[in-house]
């Protein structure tokens, strides 16, 4: 295990290990669940053992809560009834062929 202090950015995605946005952090760490920062002149780091800590809980409970996905839903997780149709679900127009064309300048 290692020692020393890590900053945000070397914690939370994209490069982090942690994949959560930088407001879901400090909301976390406001409700107990992520360990708070310590203060070092004007820096937030956090200990890494804390977050090495942090990271084997977070897979204990990934392992612990993880259930296949029924086969009826989405990839995101909703039914695929779960919104109102909109203008983008259906193609209204098509592109023209060399048929087409063809067909418009012999008749016109």
């Amino acid at each position: 295990m290692s020692t020393g202090f890590l900053r945000l950015k070397e914690i939370i995605a994209p490069s982090g290990p942690i994949p959560v946005s930088r407001s879901t952090w400090y909301a976390r760490i406001a409700t107990g669940e992520f360990p708070p920062p310590v203060r070092i002149g004007r820096c937030s780091m956090w200990a890494v053992e804390e977050i090495d800590a942090l990271i084997a809980r977070l897979k204990q409970n990934d392992e612990r809560h993880c259930t296949p996905m029924p086969s009826s839903r989405s990839r995101f997780g909703r039914g695929s009834l779960s919104r109102k149709p909109n203008r983008f679900d259906t193609v209204t127009h098509s592109f023209p062929t060399q048929d087409s064309i063809r067909e418009k300048k012999a008749h016109g």
